[in-house]
């Protein structure tokens, strides 16, 4: 299941590769992030910074995830939903 885990992550370096962010191969990702559902400009005030860390220890990879800079309140509240969600079904499908 640590594939299903990784192939997100592949893709998010595709685009930091793009956006010239911080990675460190099998530990670290960094980008900016903007969505169009903020009903905000695209331009750089209105980004966030998300980061993914791999942390491996006794046998067992975590997955930790930050997300900083929002626009506003609704904004963090918003991500802090969609994010519950998305690493709940991580846990689901990594520990069947």
């Amino acid at each position: 299941m640590i594939t299903l885990m990784l192939l997100p992550l592949f893709l998010l370096l595709l685009t930091a590769q793009e956006a010239d962010k911080d990675i460190k191969p099998n530990q670290m990702l960094q980008y900016d992030y903007w969505s169009g559902f903020s009903g905000l400009e695209d331009k750089p005030e209105n980004y966030s910074l998300a980061t993914y860390e791999l942390e491996c220890a006794n046998n067992k990879t975590t997955l930790l995830l930050r997300q900083t800079g929002f626009a506003d309140e609704k904004m963090h509240q918003h991500s802090f939903a969609a994010w519950s969600q998305v690493l709940g079904k991580i846990k689901e499908l990594s520990e069947k």
